[in-house]
């Protein structure tokens, strides 16, 4: 976002944002977060189809130290309320479009929509390699789905260094 500010970071159908733009968006959302007591360690939910906004709330769950869960809006239910109190979400965020269902005491709902586009810095978090950086549940096909936790040295390890494919500025990466 600093070497490149103007340059396309995320394309939706028609939908686009720079570098610095979904940086904005990320940065406003996580001050969001940490004002509401999200810190890291802690599990923030995102309830959102696959969308520029499901990027920014993925970034700025990041920026603010915490874990994403990512829940398919599309899921029963019966499985988003398992996801939900299995993984200790503090907060859901969802899109405008994205109805929410009834949330478990304690936790809270924020539209990504509804904030600001800018107006914070990246909050200051400190986190080591083995902080959690998401929760992907599996399919649940033999029974109850399992939460899998995901640290950041284990991301790091897929894109930096990894001895068998190099990113490049030039490079383009899709949701399959």
């Amino acid at each position: 976002a600093a070497r490149t500010p103007d340059a396309v970071a995320v394309v939706h159908g028609d939908e686009r944002l720079t570098y610095a733009q979904l940086d904005a968006r990320a940065d406003v959302l996580a001050h969001a977060l940490v004002a509401r007591g999200v810190a890291p360690g802690h599990r923030a939910a995102i309830l959102a189809p696959r969308s520029l906004g499901l990027v920014v709330s993925e970034l700025g769950v990041l920026k603010a130290g915490a874990a994403y869960v990512p829940i398919d809006p599309a899921f029963p239910a019966q499985r988003i309320a398992f996801m939900l109190a299995d993984s200790g979400a503090r907060v859901v965020l969802s899109l405008r479009e994205t109805d929410l269902p009834e949330l478990p005491a304690g936790v809270e709902g924020i539209d990504v929509d509804a904030l600001p586009e800018n107006g914070f810095d990246a909050p200051r978090v400190s986190l080591g390699g083995g902080a959690p950086a998401y929760v992907m549940y599996t399919s649940g096909s033999t029974g109850t789905p399992k939460g899998v936790l995901v640290t950041h040295r284990a991301v790091a390890r897929l894109v930096l260094d990894n001895g068998y494919l190099e990113f490049g500025p030039e490079d383009r990466v899709s949701f399959g």
